[in-house]
């Protein structure tokens, strides 16, 4: 009885584990991309090879960044007169999914993000390792994002995000039991999606 319960604790508990995994890292990719979007002064839908891409165009002044390096904060250029803020035009920040080369128009399901300084199109060299690698490393940190669509709506200025994350968790595997037939036991897949929208700076005109 003792042993039946630690296979059925252990197994659920695993499985909690991989659908908290894909919940943080579904939340996490998706409030980091409806950040930028909020900082943004545009942003605008660009297909590259038959592939739809997020590009943002940033403040020109950037202000405090987080622990991974990524600009929280823009400050203002100046005031115009009748004291409305001018941001300036700044780096473009991209959002796209592309294959392991992390090159724009490829097909894969590998979420990136780019950083440019003018409108071209990045290249797998202007990826910004610090977000889409474990703090510089070669370990991908959005193993579990299987989907990333976005949405534009420039006269209300304002992008809709959704992102998808999906992972297969197993149990009798990991405790070497190939002779469990618990459901509770057999592989499982969770998906999760989570979308939000998100306004430019000054969408209020």
């Amino acid at each position: 009885t003792l042993v039946s319960l630690y296979v059925f604790v252990a197994t659920r508990a695993a499985h909690g584990v991989a659908v908290n995994n894909v919940l943080m890292q579904v939340r996490e990719a998706t409030n980091d991309i409806c950040r930028t979007i909020a900082n943004s002064v545009r942003c605008e839908l660009v297909n590259v090879g038959g592939k739809t891409a997020l590009k943002c165009t940033m403040p020109e002044q950037e202000g405090a960044t987080d622990a991974r390096g990524n600009v929280v904060e823009y400050i203002p250029k100046s005031l115009s007169p009748r004291a409305i803020e001018q941001w300036g035009v700044g780096k473009r920040i991209w959002f796209y999914q592309a294959d392991a080369t992390g090159v724009p128009g490829t097909t894969g399901t590998v979420l990136w993000k780019a950083v440019r300084v003018d409108d071209a199109v990045p290249s797998s060299a202007d990826v910004d390792r610090d977000w889409s690698y474990y703090y510089g490393s070669t370990v991908y940190r959005w193993n579990l994002i299987t989907s990333a669509t976005f949405t534009v709506n420039p006269t209300a200025r304002r992008t809709s995000v959704s992102v998808t994350g999906s992972v297969r968790a197993r149990g009798m595997e990991e405790r070497g039991d190939p002779s469990a037939i618990d459901t509770i036991d057999m592989a499982q897949t969770y998906t999760l999606t989570m979308s939000r929208e998100s306004f430019w700076l000054r969408w209020r005109k």
